[in-house]
């Protein structure tokens, strides 16, 4: 392909892209919530909440009609703490984790007018994630008060990507994760405002087996977010 041919594409798909679709940019709030079970007969359980935030750039393309694509790459920042829970014996234990996650998504969309530039949004689409890092720290520590020469306090840091507890040589968690995400949003002009859910499509701790029995492990996770489009949008 010589360079001229090559520019006229180029120069086409720019034409295009500024034509029927925008660059934005969003940030919100998101909730991940992790559910695992042990075999397959059994329910599962949910893990406490990682609270967070979302921020991401996007492109927003309409073909026609209002019906088209959406698609970026948004950054998430998670964290819990859990609350000191008895072990017995006067002693005590708490958990705190930390997740840093990269997705990509890329969905349907539809947008139907409602009044003047202001436009009802819906979109259906797969998500791809990927676990950048992940750190959890168990704390544990006595009953006596922290002016108390007897008291203890012990913290131990875990990769949540290196973790193995089934002791089976591989890590507990896959970094790699897929979700069916469904949302709505509402926008005006240049803002928009969009709420969804994720819907956790893979077992993420692949083939790990717990005492004989198959290891399960899905996470969900809901977000709103507050996005700002550049450039006059146009159908």
């Amino acid at each position: 392909m010589n360079k001229r041919l090559f520019c006229s594409l180029a120069a086409c798909l720019c034409i295009t892209m500024m034509s029927f679709g925008q660059v934005g940019v969003q940030l919100g709030f998101n909730q991940s919530i992790e559910r695992n079970k042990i075999g397959s007969e059994g329910k599962f359980n949910s893990q406490p909440a990682m609270n967070g935030v979302k921020v991401g750039v996007f492109y927003d393309h309409t073909f026609k009609y209002g019906l088209g694509l959406y698609y970026g790459a948004n950054y998430s920042l998670l964290h819990n703490q859990t609350k000191w829970n008895g072990l017995g014996n006067g002693w005590y234990e708490r958990s705190q984790a930390i997740m840093h996650n990269l997705d990509i998504p890329l969905h349907f969309q539809y947008k139907l007018t409602i009044a003047n530039d202001t436009y009802l949004m819906a979109y259906v689409g797969p998500t791809f994630a990927l676990g950048l890092a992940g750190q959890e720290t168990i704390s544990t520590k006595n009953g006596l008060p922290e002016n108390n020469p007897l008291f203890q306090f012990n913290s131990t840091q875990y990769d949540l990507y290196k973790k193995d507890n089934n002791l089976d040589g591989f890590a507990d968690i896959q970094r790699f994760d897929l979700l069916l995400s469904v949302g709505l949003g509402l926008q005006y002009k240049n803002i928009q405002l969009k709420g969804g859910y994720d819907f956790g499509m893979l077992n993420r701790y692949g083939n790990a087996y717990m005492d004989g029995s198959r290891w399960f492990d899905r996470r969900n996770e809901w977000s709103i977010k507050v996005a700002y489009l550049f450039g006059k949008w146009k159908w």
